[in-house]
């Protein structure tokens, strides 16, 4: 199947250029914006100019030589970079065919590669912008065990400096109600919360939490019929456990 060589080394440097950034999301193993670019173009330069019998072993070889240099404190990003460069490729080849040489994809006559450029440009500028969002949330993830009716439960926990609540010196954290039926025998103690323009009476559980790596800490736990956090997590933490070690 014809193909211009010109487009195909630029939709494969977008494409693997985006693969970096999207890996570096994953694995918050940042690689450098400036040797993610080197990586993506001379990978996709020799790509469509070596056409040798050795071809595909020379662009192991240099695929390797990158990990070990560029990637050297990133290999995680470079493992999962590479796996969804080829989703990528993968991906495009059902939709618009094409051919494989050197490991990858030579974009078709036909293939509205435009497209291709916008949307691996737009996403890669919206992952940049929003890398440290992304970084800072991840931070606030712990791994806490809260002690229910049927044993420990692993969850994940964000913490919000803003939960700052305690009650007879215990901190309250918030989970969703959902949980409920593992605290069956658990009392319930009411707690009362005030703010700057509210008050507001809660129903808590008290139970046994900690962190990993922590010791064991009596708390309350709300739980709450609607609470959202951020990357999937369980459990609202509290300052006050935090300190508590």
């Amino acid at each position: 199947m014809e193909s211009y060589i010109e487009v195909t080394f630029l939709t494969n440097g977008f494409i693997i250029l985006l693969s970096v950034q999207i890996a570096q999301y994953i694995t918050l193993r940042p690689v450098d914006t400036k040797n993610s670019i080197c990586y993506a173009l001379l990978i996709s330069l020799f790509s469509v100019m070596l056409w040798e019998k050795w071809s595909v072993y020379m662009l192991i070889t240099l695929e390797l030589l990158f990990c070990l240099t560029l990637f050297k404190y990133a290999i995680k990003t470079w493992i999962f970079a590479y796996l969804y460069r080829w989703l990528l490729m993968l991906t495009c080849f059902v939709v618009w065919q094409g051919s494989f040489h050197n490991l990858t994809w030579f974009v078709p006559i036909h293939c509205p590669f435009l497209y291709i450029w916008i949307g691996c440009s737009f996403t890669f500028l919206l992952l940049y912008k929003k890398w440290n969002l992304w970084v800072a949330k991840r931070s606030c993830l712990y791994t806490i065990y809260v002690l229910t009716s049927l044993g420990w439960k692993k969850m994940k926990g964000y913490l919000d400096s803003g939960n700052l609540l305690q009650e007879n010196g215990l901190p309250v954290l918030f989970l969703h109600k959902k949980y409920g039926s593992v605290f069956k025998d658990k009392d319930i103690h009411y707690i009362q919360m005030e703010g700057i323009s509210y008050s507001n009476t809660i129903e808590t559980i008290q139970t046994q939490v900690y962190l990993a790596g922590c010791q064991k800490h009596e708390v309350y736990i709300c739980l709450q019929q609607e609470i959202k956090l951020p990357m999937h997590a369980q459990v609202l933490l509290n300052m006050n456990l935090m300190m508590m070690g």
